[in-house]
């Protein structure tokens, strides 16, 4: 009995051990318990409060757990743990989300990209494994990050970079041990520096200048750059630099950033190209005005240029030798002094409207010849002078005499006036001889025979008185024949002017146009004294074409002739009150008609001016020299 006495009592205490072992676990059961559940509450409070979308999914993307914020991108509620995430819709402008989420639970990678909603707000999303204390993947955590204005102001960082015409790089130095720069990586790249590197943005950043773009810091560029970061000084200079096999002048200027510099290479190639074909084109211009001076010189003209505007700008040696004027007198508008007078009123409109149209000036002038104190003729010619655009730059211009020329082109028309006068004056002499041998054959020989005929009438005896009335008819015709034959006989060969001058036949040859249905006045001054008889006829002959005009066309009333003689110089004036003649007509009669009359106008040297119209009478006004 005392054995199991003692038995029992050893069973009781382990049983009291075992009690207070049990109470001692209870104790930390309720602790963890207690710790668990203000975990629980701290992660509620935590996903409450947080602004971080984060959804917790199991590896068949069962949904655990998920914050507030996340609801704003995924359309979750309460009810959906336990749900698919592949069941449930979203606000985002991203198609690849549960892809991206089985790649990481299957590849243990975490993915970080940069998603819209369709508000257009900006997100970070990373997707990373969902990893258990044994170190297994147990799913994936989705988090979503705002990053909006961050992503904007990047935005327009990058389009204030990129709408740069210049190519902008952010450089940030690499140091050895020694905290020595030896390289630069590049941090920032514009879209025209990667146009001019000739590589992407992902090709370029974080990359080592000196492996991949090594002819930048040639040239003592390097050294130039990293006492920039040193110095903290400000490096600005002009590069030529070749990228894919092409040439460039970029103008460099870099300013310290940190611990490092921002790169700015403005492309100054046809900057460069153009200073130097303006270089080639200025060396080429100052060599062609040397030649061209030495060619001016050497012409043995006279020779100028003249600005766009026609003022002068330079003249050879042979103007001032020739003029006289001095190269003060001569420059802007001052050659003008140079020449006649009458000439420069005449082709300065000429020249003014080449200036303005651009056309080349051809004009004949007289410029003063100052050793000879004369105006000589000269051959005036001015061309224009363009650019590669077309603008008029200069004018060049020259005058070649051509007194000598003229004088002899005078001389031979002089000569042949002189021989067509001769001409003429020989068909008008054969023409006045022959009328003179008609008029004496009238005179003489049928004048003679009617006189005759009228003597043998009268002699006739007369036996009836019908034969007494046919011998009065017959006597009559005779005596009108034989006046006709006198008149014809005068006519022709004008006695009354061979003998008695231009004035008195004048007279004469008046009093026989003269009847009731015309009536012609005349004033006849400064004839007392002969003129040459060849004068006198040709003038004579006029006056008779003209009277016969009148009675022939005009239907004229009246008549008037003006003769005067005043200083060698005879003016005729005959006018009519007919009905004159249109233009037209006028050209067919003067072409026929008058052609007799402008003859002997040419013979006398002189001129003829004619006024007429239709229905207002006609107006001849000749002038000579006697």
């Amino acid at each position: 009995m005392q054995h199991t006495k003692e038995e029992l009592q050893a069973v009781v205490e382990e049983l009291e051990t075992s009690n207070e072992e049990l109470h001692t676990i209870n104790a930390e059961h309720q602790y963890k318990i207690k710790a668990l559940m203000e975990l629980d509450d701290d992660l509620n409070n935590y996903f409450r409060s947080t602004d971080i979308g984060q959804i917790f999914v199991d590896r068949k993307l069962i949904i655990r757990k998920f914050t507030p914020a996340a609801t704003r991108l995924i359309n979750l509620i309460d009810s959906d743990i336990g749900r698919s995430i592949y069941k449930i819709s979203n606000n985002l402008r991203y198609d690849e989300i549960i892809e991206d989420i089985r790649h990481v639970i299957s590849s243990t990678n975490t993915i970080e990209k940069e998603v819209q909603d369709k508000k257009g707000i900006w997100y970070q999303m990373r997707i990373l494994p969902y990893i258990t204390q044994d170190r297994k993947i147990d799913g994936a955590i989705v988090i979503f990050i705002q990053i909006n204005e961050l992503k904007n102001l990047h935005l327009l960082h990058a389009s204030i970079l990129d709408s740069s015409p210049n190519a902008i790089m952010a450089l940030k130095a690499i140091r050895n041990k020694h905290h020595a720069i030896v390289d630069f990586s590049m941090n920032i790249v514009n879209h025209k520096a990667q146009k001019l590197l000739g590589s992407s943005e992902a090709g370029l950043l974080g990359k080592s200048l000196w492996k991949e773009h090594p002819t930048m810091l040639n040239q003592g560029v390097f050294e130039r750059l990293v006492d920039v970061v040193e110095s903290k000084e400000l490096l600005e200079m002009d590069q030529l630099q070749i990228y894919n096999n092409q040439q460039y002048w970029l103008h460099l200027v870099a300013v310290k950033l940190d611990d490092g510099l921002v790169l700015t290479l403005h492309d100054t190639t046809e900057r460069k190209l153009y200073e130097q074909a303006l270089k080639q084109q200025q060396e080429e211009i100052r060599n062609n005005a040397e030649r061209f001076h030495t060619l001016l010189k050497a012409v043995p003209h006279i020779t100028w240029t003249n600005k766009p505007d026609g003022s002068n700008d330079t003249f050879s040696e042979t103007w001032y030798e020739y003029t006289g004027l001095t190269p003060e007198e001569s420059t802007g508008w001052g050659w003008t002094k140079a020449f006649h007078p009458d000439d420069v009123e005449a082709l300065m409109p000429d020249f003014k409207e080449s200036l303005r149209t651009g056309k080349v000036h051809n004009v004949q002038a007289r410029i003063l010849y100052k050793r000879g104190n004369q105006y000589r003729w000269h051959l005036i010619k001015n061309v224009p002078i363009r650019n590669e655009q077309g603008e008029i730059t200069l004018w060049i211009g020259t005058a070649t005499d051509i007194q000598d020329q003229k004088n002899a082109e005078e001389a031979n028309i002089q000569l042949r006036l002189s021989q067509q006068r001769e001409i003429l004056k020989a068909i008008l002499q054969a023409q006045e001889a022959e009328r003179s041998r008609i008029s004496e054959a009238l005179h003489n020989g049928l004048g003679q025979i009617l006189y005759a005929a009228k003597l043998n009438l009268s002699a006739l005896k007369i036996e009836s008185p019908e034969q007494e009335k046919n011998k009065d008819l017959i006597d009559d015709l005779l005596k009108l024949s034989i006046t006709v034959t006198r008149q014809i006989s005068s006519e022709l060969t004008p006695t009354v002017l061979k003998d008695f001058g231009l004035k008195t036949a004048l007279e004469e040859v008046l009093s026989h146009f003269h009847n009731p249905e015309l009536k012609i006045s005349s004033v006849i001054n400064g004839l007392e004294k002969r003129l040459d008889y060849t004068i006198e006829l040709s003038l004579y002959r006029i006056i008779q074409e003209l009277l016969n005009n009148i009675i022939k066309h005009s239907q004229a009333t009246e008549a008037s002739i003006e003769v005067s003689c005043v200083d060698d110089t005879v003016t005729l004036r005959v006018a009519d009150n007919g009905i004159g003649i249109s233009k037209e007509d006028f050209n067919k009669v003067k072409g026929i008609g008058l052609s007799s009359i402008q003859n002997r106008i040419e013979l006398l040297s002189g001129t003829m001016e004619v006024s007429t119209s239709d229905g207002k009478g006609t107006v001849f006004q000749i002038r000579c020299k006697v």
